[in-house]
């Protein structure tokens, strides 16, 4: 199955170079949000955790990240893989998770660990609990164990995540695809 953006949801065109393609429209929202310490409600679905665990279960694509305003592509190889099951109490799912990203040196780096989506504050919260980390068969110390992010906006195409450093993170489905019969 293919989600298709129409153009309601997008501007006139792409500005990204990677597979999925990201729609212009997001980033000044993205930006924005985070940089202004924006007090509204995030976009998430409804249901808490357990709404979020739903839409977040499966592979993403890291699209791309922002550090100190600056924005990095992520290369289309670059993804993030989901398996969330039962409850862990509390309102959370459990789960593990597998991310494929770029680090410090060449190449991707696979880190795998468990994953727990909590009820936060303002919206959900994906807490990552990192157990390995190689970069090809090379295991790679982990400068992290930990990683927090609170969810500002999901859906069933798009996941965008802040970390508690401030740092944004962009996800989009494998399949998200211009819709073909949208006459542009």
């Amino acid at each position: 199955s293919i989600t298709y953006i129409t153009k309601k949801a997008r501007l006139s065109h792409y500005i990204s170079p990677v597979s999925p393609p990201i729609p212009r429209l997001y980033l000044p929202c993205i930006t924005t949000q985070a940089a202004s310490g924006n007090a509204t409600e995030p976009l998430v679905p409804d249901g808490g955790a357990e709404g979020a665990g739903s839409l977040l279960s499966g592979t993403w694509s890291l699209a791309l990240t922002q550090r100190d305003g600056k924005v990095s592509w992520a290369p289309r190889d670059a993804r993030l893989e989901l398996s969330l099951g039962s409850g862990g109490g509390g309102g959370a799912l459990q789960g593990t998770f597998e991310r494929l990203a770029p680090g410090g040196g060449p190449g991707l780096y696979r880190t795998t660990g468990s994953v727990a989506v909590k009820p936060g504050a303002k919206a959900p919260v994906l807490q990552l609990d990192a157990e390995e980390c190689r970069l090809g068969p090379l295991p790679v110390p982990l400068m992290t164990r930990t990683s927090t992010e609170r969810l500002l906006f999901l859906d069933s195409t798009m996941c965008v995540a802040e970390a508690s450093s401030g740092d944004l993170t962009v996800l989009v489905r494998p399949k998200l695809r211009v819709d073909p019969d949208d006459g542009e």
